[in-house]
């Protein structure tokens, strides 16, 4: 806060609405966050649905394979042609060639996909450390701190260990709240 007043202090500028609009997206505001999450859950899903249709493009191709099977199992069953034999087993040749390149593409999509979840999951990880610190100070925010305590209740709770909080106040925020508003001040 200390920072944000002087650097509007040191200026020769009027402050206008704009600029403070411009610092309220820069300090206070989620936007950013909200875009990076939408884009993010919509980039999550259409790696959902890619896999999704992979999936059930390979699931058709084993069926069919499947189906190519029992057909040629029916055809073997009851022939002794040796020329009928050779082209049983010249078309099963075929289809488990075609099987293997269908599983083949099937599992470099799968790695592909993988690679994009990952991604995905950097991200939303990136996304998650920033909601936790203030952009301001860079230092962990009442929302990490919140987090933070609730694991700490949890473990006394479980292991009966104790613990204690001791909390000082360094920035005089109060002044702050009081001036803007909690709503402001907890942004």
């Amino acid at each position: 806060w200390r920072t944000l007043q002087a650097a509007l202090e040191d200026r020769d500028e009027p402050i206008t609405t704009e600029l403070c609009e411009q610092l309220y997206d820069k300090y206070i505001g989620t936007e950013r966050a909200q875009n990076v999450l939408a884009e993010t859950q919509g980039d999550a899903q259409e790696v959902f649905q890619t896999i999704l249709a992979d999936v059930l493009d390979a699931g058709g191709a084993a069926s069919m394979y499947g189906d190519e099977l029992t057909a040629a199992s029916e055809e073997l069953v009851d022939t002794m042609n040796v020329n009928k034999i050779r082209e049983v087993v010249k078309s099963l040749v075929n289809e488990t060639a075609k099987m293997a390149d269908s599983s083949r593409r099937l599992q470099e999509k799968l790695e592909s996909a993988t690679s994009d979840v990952e991604t995905l999951r950097a991200r939303l990880d990136k996304l998650e450390r920033e909601s936790m610190t203030d952009p301001l100070t860079g230092l962990r925010n009442r929302k990490a701190l919140e987090r933070q305590l609730a694991a700490c209740f949890d473990e006394q709770r479980k292991e009966s260990v104790p613990f204690s909080l001791i909390m000082l106040d360094i920035d005089h925020f109060k002044e702050f709240n009081d001036k803007y508003g909690h709503h402001i001040g907890d942004a």
